[in-house]
């Protein structure tokens, strides 16, 4: 399967791999589960994203920015991005600067993504926790 979603770290990760060939009309369903699981949730939710296996953009991909759970979304959170090559990364920065979008950071690997990932999810948790 060129695209898989799963929910991770007790519901606070979701987190896709895309892998060649995969298309915008494939990435549908997932971003209307992505947005189900947001609104289920009563915590920030942070989108991985694995990209290792996916060395080309789909031609239609800037309109992936419309209206992304990820990018939207009121729960919405980091996002982590593993293994894109220089043209994909360069496309990327440009969905995210035409909407405006900070909040995502590019790694070589799953490991750091992970690490970064994770001091964000326990300081929420801390924070969370402190105030219930």
């Amino acid at each position: 399967m060129p695209i898989t979603f799963d929910i991770r770290e007790n519901g606070w990760v979701i987190y896709k791999t895309l892998t060649d060939p995969w298309s915008v009309e494939e990435m549908i369903p997932y971003v209307v589960m992505n947005r189900q699981h947001r609104d289920h949730c009563l915590h920030t939710v942070h989108s991985f994203y694995n990209l290792l296996g996916s060395h080309r953009l789909p031609p239609n991909v800037l309109r992936l920015r419309y209206g992304s759970p990820d990018l939207y979304h009121p729960r919405s959170g980091k996002v982590v991005l593993v293994g894109a090559n220089p043209a994909a990364r360069s496309v990327i920065e440009i969905i995210f600067t035409l909407v405006r979008f900070e909040r995502f950071k590019f790694f070589s690997t799953e490991e750091e993504g992970w690490a970064y990932l994770h001091n964000f999810i326990e300081s929420s948790q801390v924070t969370k926790d402190s105030t219930a």
